[in-house]
């Protein structure tokens, strides 16, 4: 017989950009570039409003 677990997470991307005193969504923008990381700009608000 196999258990499943269960995963559950919290999205915490607004805190956490809060923190390093980040407050808008074009704020993360580069922080993204740096990383190269790349994300349409349209989808960078609907992560942060997740």
């Amino acid at each position: 017989m196999t258990t499943k677990r269960q995963v559950s997470y919290q999205w915490r991307l607004r805190e956490v950009m809060a923190a390093h005193g980040m407050f808008a969504a074009t704020d993360l923008a580069p922080k993204l570039a740096e990383r190269r990381i790349t994300c349409p700009r349209a989808a960078i608000p609907e992560s942060i409003a997740a």
